[in-house]
C-alpha cells in the first residue's frame, strides 16, 4: 500500500516511512488510524516524541506502557488514553507486540467538532476514559472502508471519521448516553437474526452474546426481558416452528428436517416435537395428508 506521507505527517509529525514497517493505517485529511500488527512502531518508542494532532490510544491489552510527565502509564483493556497536540510522551520498548489502535485527529478538525458541545476540554496528558463498543465498531468500519475502497468509500470514510471524533468527545465530556433500552432491543434483534440465518448450526449462548456484544450473563438477562423467554428456549421454539412448516410444505423426511432445523438426530427431533405439539412428526404429517 502506498504511504500518503503528506497526510500522515500532518497528523503524526515529521516522519519517514520507516516507522510503518509494523503498522497498518487508514487515513483521511483529518483523521488517521494506526494499528501495530507485528511489532512496535519505531516512532512511538522515540523518547519524548510529540504529534501535531490530538491522539487517542484505544487499548485491547495491558502490555503497552507509555511514559508521560515522568510517569509510567500501563494500558487497560476497554479504555483509551488521550493526548493533546505537542504533549511529549513515549511508548516504552517491549519484546512482545501490543494490541491497540492509535487515533490521530487534526487539531483544527477536533476543535471544530468540539464546538457542537459548547464546552471546553482541558489539556490531555494521557487522561484515561472508558472506551465503548460503538467506538470499536466505528474503528472497524473506518479500517474496512479504507481497505476495500468500494464505490463511495471516500464519503463513508469522512462520515465514519467524524463519528469516531464525536464518540470520543462524548466520552471525554461524559455526555449522557442514549437510552439503554434501545441498545438492548437492537442486541436482541441481532441475536434473533443470527438464529434465523443459522438455524441448522450449533448455536450457543456464548456465541449469541458475542454477536450482541455483551457478556453471556447480561445477554441472557436482556434477551429474556425483551422476548419473554430464555435464548435457548426461543431457539428451540424457532426450530420446532420451522420443522412444522417443512413437514407441511415439503416432502423431506424426518432426518433431513431434523438436520436442517438444528436437531442432531431424528429421534431427538421427534421427542422434542412430541413434547411441544402433542403428536409425533409422522402423526402430524398424516393428519395433514388426510385433510387434503
Amino acid at each position: 500500500m502506498t504511504l500518503p506521507m503528506n497526510t500522515i505527517q500532518k497528523l503524526v509529525g515529521d516522519i519517514t516511512d520507516a516507522p510503518f514497517e509494523y503498522v497498518d493505517f487508514a487515513v483521511t485529511d483529518d483523521v488517521g488510524l494506526f494499528v501495530p500488527v507485528s511489532g512496535q512502531c519505531y516512532y512511538a518508542v522515540t523518547p519524548s516524541h510529540t504529534h501535531p494532532a490530538f491522539s487517542f490510544i484505544v487499548s485491547f491489552d495491558d502490555f503497552c506502557q507509555v511514559e508521560v510527565d515522568e510517569k509510567i502509564m500501563r494500558s487497560t483493556p476497554g479504555t483509551f488514553s488521550a493526548f493533546s497536540p505537542d504533549v511529549p510522551h513515549q511508548e516504552l520498548p517491549l519484546d512482545i507486540p501490543t494490541r491497540y489502535v492509535a487515533i490521530m485527529v487534526s487539531s483544527s478538525y477536533f476543535n471544530l467538532q468540539l464546538k457542537t458541545y459548547n464546552k471546553k476540554i482541558s489539556e490531555q496528558r494521557g487522561n484515561v476514559y472508558e472506551s465503548t463498543e460503538r467506538i470499536h465498531a466505528a474503528l472497524r468500519e473506518f479500517m474496512a472502508e479504507y481497505e476495500e475502497k468500494s464505490p463511495g468509500y471516500e464519503v463513508l470514510l469522512q462520515a465514519t471519521g467524524q463519528k469516531i471524533v464525536h464518540l470520543i468527545i462524548r466520552q471525554i465530556l461524559a455526555v449522557e448516553k442514549m437510552d439503554e433500552k434501545v441498545d438492548f432491543r437492537m442486541a436482541a434483534n441481532l441475536a434473533v437474526e443470527f438464529m434465523h440465518k443459522h438455524l441448522e448450526d450449533k448455536i450457543t449462548v456464548v456465541e449469541l452474546a458475542r454477536i450482541s456484544r455483551m457478556s453471556s450473563s447480561q445477554f441472557a438477562k436482556v434477551f429474556k426481558e425483551e422476548l419473554g423467554t430464555a435464548p435457548i428456549e426461543y431457539l428451540q421454539e424457532l426450530r420446532l416452528i420451522r420443522s412444522r412448516r417443512y413437514l407441511r410444505d415439503t416432502n423431506k423426511n424426518a432426518t433431513e428436517i431434523a438436520l436442517q432445523c438444528g436437531f442432531n438426530s431424528s429421534s431427538y427431533f421427534s421427542r422434542c416435537y412430541q413434547n411441544r405439539f402433542g403428536v409425533s412428526p409422522t402423526e402430524y404429517r398424516k393428519k395433514i395428508s388426510m385433510r387434503e
